[in-house]
């Protein structure tokens, strides 16, 4: 599942001005005033705008909206965030809004964050970061990887690293195929590799 495609400048200006992932019609809905401390499952989606104190395990799609927040793990088939969880997220496609907070590891096989995070991201294959993300990391890996915010960490792309103009990169950087527009700024160690053994190590 390829998100993006790095030439198609136009479409990278214009990516994060709208969700990818909608906020579902059906499913359980956990209103602003609301406070649940324990575990929740559901085959269902999930739309949260209150406050929940526990892992959550869903068969589809979560949201955490605004308002929301969630202290504790999610698993789900997808996961957006506008509000503020402190936990991992384990999901296919991960999603974290302009103004989102996120403490903790995304697991995804792609992964969209225009938000604040503070911790891992492992992606199977891409990862976008919008002009809004921030991002502080020990790793940040995955097969493509377009950013137009803020990283500290090292990253590491067996495939590309596309920074675009605006960009921050302070950190090591290990990639495979880079790509640094005029305008962006890389702080730290560049090392540009073909798929060789060092590369593979975090693969």
């Amino acid at each position: 599942m390829a998100i993006f495609k790095a030439k198609e400048s136009k479409e990278d200006k214009e990516y994060f001005e709208k969700n990818i992932i909608k906020i579902p019609q059906n499913g359980t809905i956990i209103s602003e005033f609301m406070k649940i401390e324990g575990n929740l499952s559901s085959n269902d989606s999930i739309v949260i705008n209150g406050q929940i104190k526990g892992d959550i395990k869903c068969e589809a799609i979560v949201v955490i909206l605004k308002k929301g927040s969630v202290k504790g793990k999610i698993e789900a088939k997808e996961c957006r965030l506008d509000g503020k969880l402190d936990g991992n997220i384990e999901a296919f496609l991960v999603e974290l809004s302009s103004g989102s907070e996120h403490k903790g590891n995304i697991f995804a096989n792609s992964a969209l964050i225009d938000g604040k995070l503070d911790g891992d991201i492992l992606a199977k294959e891409s990862l976008e970061i919008g002009k809004h993300g921030n991002i502080k990391t020990k790793i940040c890996k995955a097969e493509t990887i377009m950013t137009q915010g803020v990283i500290e960490g090292l990253i590491v792309a067996s495939k590309l690293l596309d920074v675009k103009k605006g960009a921050k990169i302070k950190g090591e950087v290990l990639a495979k195929e880079l790509n640094s527009d005029l305008g962006s700024q890389i702080e730290g160690n560049i090392k540009v590799y073909k798929l060789n053994k060092k590369l593979k190590e975090f693969l």
